[in-house]
């Protein structure tokens, strides 16, 4: 009888432990499959169907959406991160329509926007291959390094730029307050500009007189190279 009891609760103790680890092997195979389906969401593997390489933008006025940087701009190298990080993201707020593939993994849409001054401006988003926004780019038309040649140290201010690229100024997030001159001087704005060549202006501006003043320009290669990664009929928009 002792030896009956003894079988019998070692049997419900093995089966208590076998019921644990299957409902422990459930748990975990849900908390994965949550897991994978967020990595889903943030990949681009639901974007892969949209590419298209050969088609050209269409631009409808009627139906353009207004930039708000607020929302989407992101420029990694100069720590401009808001809550668009990713493609899903970006599609969520102005939509996926012309989504290219280029070298090394690497993906870009195209979507026309209102700009601040009622003109058509283009925004250019740039993925990884895990769909990550790695840049994000507003511009009219595509500046080139000797529209800036005219740039006078302490005369020329922020509103004179904005005629010189008014898709990279005005309510777009590229100014950054309180920003670090390159020598180490505190500076009050900054603006960034992709040029024609390759090469981005980096324009460090002090208050004077109610004014943004340009205090110094430097150019550089541009760290994304957005330009040169632009298929023709995506540059042709811009220039």
């Amino acid at each position: 009888m002792k030896k009956n009891i003894l079988i019998f609760s070692t049997l419900i103790v093995f089966l208590g432990v076998l019921t644990f680890i299957v409902l422990t092997n459930i748990n975990f195979q849900n908390k994965a499959s949550k897991v994978d389906s967020i990595k889903n969401d943030y990949s681009m593997a639901p974007y892969l169907n949209k590419i298209d390489n050969n088609s050209k933008v269409i631009v409808s006025l009627d139906h353009l959406k207004p930039f708000n940087p607020e929302t989407f701009l992101y420029i990694p190298e100069v720590m401009s991160m808001n809550r668009c990080i990713r493609i899903s993201n970006v599609d969520m707020e102005i939509g996926v329509h012309y989504l290219r593939s280029i070298n090394h993994g690497l993906y870009y849409s195209v979507q026309p926007l209102k700009n601040y001054d009622g003109k058509v401006a283009y925004g250019f988003f740039l993925y990884g291959k895990n769909g990550d926004l790695d840049a994000s780019w507003v511009v009219e038309k595509l500046p080139k390094k000797s529209n800036f040649e005219s740039i006078k140290i302490g005369k020329t201010t922020m509103n004179d730029i904005k005629k010189i690229d008014p898709g990279l100024i005005q309510d777009c997030g590229l100014i950054m307050p309180n920003s670090q001159y390159p020598n180490g001087m505190q500076t009050d704005a900054s603006s960034y500009h992709r040029l024609s060549d390759g090469t981005r202006a980096a324009i460090y501006y002090k208050k004077m007189n109610n004014s943004l003043v340009v205090c110094n320009i430097t150019f550089q290669k541009d760290p994304v190279d957005f330009v040169h990664k632009l298929l023709p009929q995506d540059l042709a928009l811009i220039q």
